[in-house]
């Protein structure tokens, strides 16, 4: 059974614009095959300095 690995990604093609705001994609790997799907949300985000993501539990 090949199970899918979903990532959550923005600024996935490291370009640079004048806003700094980016659009945020889902990217989904089924044997080392990658597709990226965009999320619609109100407004893009910014990256900001440190760890982006964290999970606690």
């Amino acid at each position: 059974m090949i199970l899918p690995f979903v990532t959550v990604v923005f600024n996935w093609r490291n370009d640079v614009n004048q806003s700094g705001l980016y659009s945020i994609y889902l990217r989904i790997t089924i044997n080392r095959a990658s597709r990226y799907y965009k999320i619609e949300v109100p407004q893009k985000i910014a990256p900001r300095s440190g760890p982006v993501w964290r999970i606690t539990g």
